[in-house]
């Protein structure tokens, strides 16, 4: 039995996994398997062997006997499933929920301290706060995953705006500041610069000697603080006193000469900084996702689904839906934040729920995404719909904010659900939707700006070429959306809503039917209790800034060649050059 059970780990070894399985089968033929140990050995290796060839219900047809093994097998069967159902390869967020769950159960000890980690960051990715702080208690508990668990809370808690659990867990951090990585130091430090603990930011720095941050680091550091102080002359020096420099670097110190109003000198600083992302990033192939939506019958999407879902139920309570939509940089977090100063309307900064939607289709439809959105059945939309209802459900719940009788409103905000439009109409047909325009110069000038971290989207705004396509690609798509499947929508121009707030804001008041309470004028004071990720987070803290409206007029002659490719969008927004 020895000498087949090294035969199949050779084959494993060599990655004949084929060749491995037709050997397992000859065993279980020959019945040599005496012991419950061989059994185990020989049923790993299978259920790895099915997983690798990517045959998911073989693998976990061969483990449903995995009550026969002992606890510590179960565990080592159960990950394997677990594992392969959260690799973003073969995601099945359903399905890797449920056998991280049940890995837990088994053991919930630190020896299987790994996937309770990766149950916590499912929570914490589904929005389950509840269940994410009972295992962070666990995690901080021990020394591998202390760091880890106080950095993935500190996301969430920024992410959902839950200004206790952020603090706290800042607090924590500090205390155990010399504990810290390179890279949980930096993080630290910089999340205090940049939501304004500046002070403490700098007492951490000085002291950083006993801290594991580089030189480097630290300077990168300093200069972030120096730029949330308005110090633009000193952080541009510092920077420009690095021995190497980054993308970051680069793009900072643009920003620096732009506020400098070095103007000239801030666009060929930016564009360096974009060449070296590109160039970064050459090695990562993302797909536009727009290709495959194009192929889509959208008038048959229209004709499906022209009515149902008034409104979702959350814990007996009705909630309707409106999506902000449009594309980054555009003005969504100032309009965001002016409506949810109003008792009636929660809303949702940036969270992804329809992307988290997304990531189930295949799980539910057995289509790779779009692909059949057309012919959903309702059973599918039901299930698709319940996922987003269990994910707003859990931002509901804990939430800090007053959950007031009169809340009636759900506004979902994610600028580019411009992209998902289909599947948001088939899912909730009487939804609302605001479109935030902004003019065109001034939305690609912006993101071109920008240094975002690299993802399917923002790979597409790295440099003024690609974000100029891509801007006109999604803009011709959304009025094709907007054409074909009949959106009950509003446009909310972002200059309209600097130059001419009040009129501006009623009539979008008056889309929505909310008659609001005149605590919409204070909207910067409310934000300046929220923990804003999004990089216009500065700026909404200020009463109405009207420094970023025409701002590519200081850029024109190197917007230019740019500008006849943009005019059939600048027309169609109404706007002018």
């Amino acid at each position: 039995m020895n000498s087949v059970y090294s035969e199949v780990k050779e084959s494993v070894g060599t990655k004949d996994y084929s060749r491995a399985l037709v050997l397992i089968k000859n065993v279980y033929k020959k019945n040599a398997l005496v012991s419950v140990a061989d059994r185990f050995q020989f049923k790993y290796l299978e259920t790895y062997c099915y997983l690798q060839l990517s045959k998911a219900d073989k693998a976990e047809a061969s483990i449903l006997e995995r009550s026969l093994y002992t606890k510590e097998q179960q565990v080592k069967l159960v990950n394997l499933l677990a594992a392969y159902f959260s690799s973003q390869q073969t995601a099945n967020l359903i399905k890797a929920e449920n056998y991280l769950e049940e890995s837990c159960r088994l053991d919930c000890s630190v020896n299987n301290a790994q996937m309770l980690f990766s149950l916590f960051k499912f929570y914490s990715a589904t929005y389950d706060v509840q269940n994410a702080e009972r295992l962070w208690k666990q995690l901080v508990k021990w020394k591998n995953t202390f760091e880890p668990a106080m950095l993935e809370r500190l996301e969430y808690a920024s992410r959902l705006n839950l200004s206790t659990i952020f603090n706290d867990t800042i607090a924590e951090l500090i205390k155990n500041f010399r504990m810290l990585s390179e890279q949980g130091c930096y993080t630290l430090i910089y999340t205090l610069a940049t939501f304004n603990q500046k002070e403490e930011a700098e007492r951490l720095l000085r002291g950083n000697s006993a801290s594991s941050l580089t030189m480097e680091d630290a300077k990168l550091l300093k200069a972030s603080i120096l730029f949330e102080d308005n110090d633009f002359k000193g952080c541009f020096k510092l920077l420009n006193s690095l021995e190497n420099q980054t993308v970051q670097s680069l793009n900072q110190m643009a920003k620096c000469q732009e506020k400098m109003e070095q103007h000239n000198d801030a666009f060929e600083l930016f564009e360096r900084s974009a060449k070296s992302y590109l160039e970064q990033s050459a090695k990562f192939k993302f797909a536009n996702i727009l290709n495959s939506y194009k192929s889509l019958n959208l008038s048959k999407i229209q004709a499906k689904n022209q009515e149902g879902f008034e409104s979702i139920n959350i814990e007996n309570k009705s909630y309707k839906l409106c999506f902000m939509i449009g594309f980054p940089r555009s003005g969504t977090t100032l309009l965001e934040n002016i409506l949810d100063s109003q008792s009636s309307i929660f809303t949702l900064p940036e969270l992804g729920l329809i992307n988290r939607v997304i990531s189930i289709y295949q799980a539910v439809t057995d289509k790779p995404y779009p692909k059949g959105l057309e012919y959903l059945t309702e059973r599918q939309k039901a299930e698709l719909r319940a996922y987003y209802c269990r994910l707003l459900a859990n931002i509901i719940e804990c939430s800090e904010e007053n959950i007031e009788d009169e809340m009636s409103l759900v506004i979902d905000k994610m600028p580019l659900n411009t992209i998902h439009l289909p599947l948001i109409k088939v899912l909730f047909p009487n939804a609302k939707f605001i479109f935030s325009a902004r003019h065109p110069l001034d939305v690609v000038l912006s993101n071109f700006q920008q240094f975002y971290n690299l993802n399917r989207e923002m790979s597409f705004l790295i440099s003024l070429d690609s974000t100029v396509k891509r801007y006109v690609e999604v803009l011709e798509y959304f009025e094709m959306c907007r054409a074909a499947l009949k959106l009950n929508l509003c446009i909310a121009k972002y200059e309209d809503l600097v130059c001419n707030f009040d009129a501006e804001v009623n009539n979008i008041f008056k889309f929505l039917g909310v008659v609001p309470s005149n605590n919409y004028r204070d909207f910067n004071k409310l934000a300046k209790n929220k923990t804003i990720k999004t990089p216009s987070r500065s700026q909404v803290n200020q009463a109405i800034y009207k420094g970023a409206t025409y701002k590519w007029q200081n850029y024109q002659e190197q917007l230019n060649p740019y500008i006849e490719q943009l005019k059939p969008v600048i027309d169609k927004l109404n706007y002018s050059i």
